[in-house]
């Protein structure tokens, strides 16, 4: 079994497959990292028994636990839709999808700053 803070590192890799700077890259490694990176780990670590171990450990603040199995819900969801770089980049979903992740990391990283 992984230590927490490796489990703690892991979910916030997944949050970050999300960030939207990775909209420059090109199609074909885009597509890679999203549908493939990030369906393994958002099934994994976004899992809502990864995210409980998380929160009990300090590392994920209570309060997102909701936004955290929605996320995740959304991102399967989408995965088995349409699966081209194009339609991660243009699909308005997505983009709440990307908007959703980067305030969760925020909020993540905040609360492991004390803040």
């Amino acid at each position: 079994m992984i230590t927490e803070k490796e489990a703690y590192d892991l979910f916030c890799s997944t949050l970050q497959w999300l960030d939207p700077q990775q909209l420059t890259l090109s199609d074909e490694v885009l597509g890679g990292l999203i549908f493939a990176e990030l369906d393994t780990d958002a099934t994994s670590f976004l899992h809502e028994n990864n995210v409980q171990r998380l929160v009990n450990a300090g590392y994920v603040p209570k309060q997102q636990v909701e936004s955290i199995a929605a996320l995740r819900a959304a991102i399967l969801a989408l995965l088995n839709e349409e699966k081209t770089a194009t339609a991660y980049r243009t699909h308005p979903e997505w983009a709440t999808v990307r908007a959703q992740a980067m305030h969760i990391l925020s909020a993540v990283i905040l609360h492991q700053a004390g803040g």
